[in-house]
């Protein structure tokens, strides 16, 4: 209520999406012209050099997921995908970065029969992760619904691939079949579909994780960020004066 109470005496607005400033508009009956579209924006920078480290198999392809493991982030779509997606494909070694609820459900779902090829890394440090996101594949985070989705851009800065949802602000950061691969939330076959095809095509990893490279560099870059919010506050500055 606090926060819609803010919004409404607000004579300037500011979001990241066009679906988030639409979702807003309808709850708070606004015109979602109100809003002024900011992306959010991260580093361009790699602050440490990564080496690839497939320690596991180095034939194999890596897939990595980041996140809190609850069913609003997918986490149990992909839970529910993975014993398919190792079969069609076993060379395939997924990595599981996040706590939450889901947690020990999917360990004793998966780890039994799959224990070689899964690894739950829990919570991890920045170094830690920036590691993880540099040794992937593919990146998989097939949220239900996400406002925008920093873990997509994070993915972007080192040129990965990414599978995420159609829903929500997704669709504004990842473009599906360019950067990556965008399926219908909660579908477990789809999600499995879009693995085995970017798994099974590395020339496609690698194109789709340079366009995101390259968009992220474009839109998504702190500087991007930094000057569009500076010359916005300038300009409803000057109105106000």
């Amino acid at each position: 209520k606090f926060e819609e109470r803010q919004i409404l005496r607000s004579n300037h607005l500011v979001t990241h999406t066009q679906n988030h400033a639409n979702e807003v508009s309808r709850l708070l009956n606004l015109n979602p012209t109100r809003f002024k579209l900011i992306p959010h924006g991260i580093s361009t920078k790699l602050r440490t050099e990564f080496k690839k480290s497939n320690v596991l198999h180095s034939n194999s392809v890596r897939i990595l997921f980041v996140g809190r493991l609850e069913h609003r982030k997918g986490f149990d779509v992909l839970v529910r995908a993975i014993p398919t997606i190792l079969e069609s494909f076993p060379d395939i070694v997924i990595d599981i970065c996040g706590s939450g609820k889901m947690l020990e459900k999917a360990k004793a779902c998966l780890l039994p029969s799959y224990s070689s090829k899964i690894v739950f890394h829990g919570y991890q440090t920045r170094d830690a992760l920036d590691l993880l996101y540099s040794s992937c594949d593919i990146f998989v985070a097939p949220s239900r619904y996400e406002s925008f989705g920093i873990i997509y851009l994070e993915a972007m800065q080192f040129s990965k691939p990414v599978i995420a949802c159609n829903s929500g602000g997704t669709p504004e950061v990842v473009l599906d079949g360019i950067t990556g691969i965008l399926v219908e939330p909660g579908n477990v076959d789809l999600l499995k579909k879009a693995v085995l095809k970017l798994a099974n095509n590395k020339d496609l990893r690698k194109k789709m994780g340079r366009a995101g490279r390259n968009r992220l560099e474009k839109i998504f870059s702190m500087k991007a960020l930094i000057g569009a919010t500076k010359s916005y506050y300038l300009e409803s500055l000057t109105k106000t004066i």
